[in-house]
């Protein structure tokens, strides 16, 4: 059995996308490299999250209520560590279940139709103060090696504008 870890490559320069399977992480990837795409593997709650602390995070699962319930979880482990404001892109109504980024792709999508997709669902993160507090603690106890960072050093607004620039510039 392999270690549960982070799956991706977390480019520190870059903002972060989080999606629920390493087939999704790695055709995404391919589209969009101005992004460090990331999945993981194993046990989400066993994973040292650390990594991200202080970066720009959108988490986007697929349209399935394991991976929404898995995805909600790693943002939270997430947002423990110093990352109080994070975006979720929500799935629309009419698509199908475990429908999500890698079968959009499939269906054809471009960068500049995943980019305008994740503007126009890009909803705040937000939990509950009780469940951030009980979150954050179960976190902390599992994983006390690191401190948390300063949250005054991150800035927490991620930015899809910052992604859209880069493609257009990119495209040229």
């Amino acid at each position: 059995m392999r270690k549960p870890r982070i799956y991706g490559d977390l480019d520190n320069d870059k903002q972060v996308v989080i999606v629920s399977t390493s087939a999704a992480a790695d055709a995404l990837q391919a589209v969009l490299p101005s992004l460090a795409v990331l999945s993981w593997t194993g046990d989400k709650d066993k994973i040292d999250w650390t990594p991200l602390i202080r970066r720009r995070v959108v988490c986007w699962a697929d349209k399935a209520l394991p991976s929404m319930s898995d995805m909600a979880g790693v943002a939270a482990y997430i947002r423990v560590y110093g990352n109080p404001s994070m975006k979720l892109i929500k799935q629309p109504d009419d698509k199908p279940k475990g429908w999500g980024p890698l079968m959009m792709l499939q269906a054809g999508a471009s960068a500049t139709d995943i980019i305008a997709f994740c503007k126009a669902n890009a909803v705040d993160l937000s939990f509950p103060s009780d469940l951030f507090a009980k979150i954050s603690t179960e976190y902390r106890a599992k994983h006390a090696t690191r401190p948390p960072p300063a949250i005054a050093d991150y800035d927490p607004e991620p930015s899809i504008e910052d992604i859209e620039a880069e493609l257009a510039a990119r495209e040229g």
